[in-house]
């Protein structure tokens, strides 16, 4: 025991006088370098020279280091095998076509599949940045990558008590990928779970849930929205009106004129009942123009703004007695375009006090 014990001693000290003596032969070297690494921030290192002026150190004692002149067009925390494959093909084609060259890439050099869940879970970061998302393909050729029969419930004690695979959960992954973009899987997607996977698997029954609300969700609503959204932000904003009012409203369209001689729209809607309420309305009361108040289309977010009018501290409802949606940035000069056009339409109106509550947020 005293013999090991002086040997792991020896062995330590001659290691640190090794280290101390390539320290020294190095350190004239290695300290300008260092010293630009640090200041990296504040230093353009696609630069060395000027890099090296700005810190003070000559060129001669910089090590010119080959460094990279941009950074990864899609960066991630560190650059794997599989993030190499995208960031090449990211340069020369980032659409569906290099998506699927860069899976082939992959079935080409690991033919036995042993990084497979590395690829994939990268193959998921670089989706949005190569359009396919949306593209129910893309996750099927993600999905078949995984080989087949390999993770199957061979007995009844497989079923019972079933093992931790990490495969399932990069599967699963990708079907949460699918289900957050809302896109339907097929068929096929069905038949390459399964065959990989098995029948009474968890990445199968989580296609299975996917597809029955999937269903449900399309039945609740009785005016579904069209799968794409239209570009126009006016046939956008007009889809969100008739999505929020009911019977007792109806939507309109006001043109005006900004101080540049452009014409506007404001879209909006106004209570049927409006001039029958402003003629009973009481004069010492104010109206208020509050918002925005937010609505979503999909993913699109929409703010509009509400005319209320004073009501009793019983009432759990406000009284909306129009509304409307603004095109442009300038919010509170448009607001006060659309008043000055209600009032033209409605003289009552005009005999009100009018309170802005308008808050700026945007966190909305």
């Amino acid at each position: 025991m005293f013999k090991r014990f002086a040997q792991g001693q020896v062995f330590a000290l001659v290691n640190r006088s090794f280290v101390a003596k390539k320290s020294l032969q190095c350190g004239s070297y290695a300290a300008p370098y260092i010293c630009i690494r640090f200041q990296h921030k504040q230093v353009d290192l696609t630069e060395t020279s000027s890099a090296a002026k700005e810190v003070n150190i000559s060129e001669e004692n910089v090590i010119k280091k080959p460094l990279s002149r941009m950074g990864p067009i899609f960066p991630l925390k560190q650059l794997t095998r599989s993030a190499k494959i995208f960031e090449n093909l990211a340069v020369s084609s980032p659409n569906e076509q290099g998506f699927r060259e860069a899976i082939e890439t992959f079935k080409k050099r690991d033919v036995k599949r042993l990084r497979v869940m590395d690829f994939i879970s990268t193959a998921v970061t670089y989706m949005e940045p190569f359009g396919v998302a949306k593209n129910v393909d893309s996750y099927n050729h993600l999905l078949d990558l995984f080989p087949r029969g390999r993770y199957h419930y061979r007995t009844v004690f497989d079923t019972l008590w079933t093992r931790y695979r990490p495969q399932i959960d990069c599967a699963v992954q990708v079907l949460t990928k699918l289900e957050e973009n809302r896109i339907r899987p097929n068929v096929h997607t069905y038949d390459v779970v399964h065959d990989v996977f098995g029948n009474d698997s968890i990445p199968l029954n989580k296609l299975r849930r996917i597809v029955f609300w999937f269903d449900k969700f399309d039945e609740m609503y009785p005016d579904p929205l069209p799968k794409e959204l239209p570009e126009d932000k006016q046939e956008l904003f007009e889809m969100a009106i008739n999505r929020m009012i009911d019977e007792n409203m109806r939507d309109s369209v006001i043109l005006s004129k900004n101080q540049d001689g452009i014409e506007k729209q404001i879209i909006g809607a106004e209570n049927i009942n409006l001039s029958n309420f402003l003629a009973e309305y009481d004069l010492a009361k104010p109206v208020f123009v509050e918002g925005p108040q937010v609505m979503w289309l999909r993913q699109t977010q929409i703010r509009y703004y509400l005319l209320k009018a004073d009501v009793k501290p019983n009432l759990f409802e406000d009284h909306v007695l129009a509304l409307c949606i603004l095109r442009d940035n300038e919010v509170e000069a448009e607001l006060k375009i659309w008043i000055k056009e209600l009032q033209k339409n409605y003289p009552r109106l005009a005999e009100l006090n009018v309170i802005f509550n308008i808050h700026s947020n945007d966190k909305l």
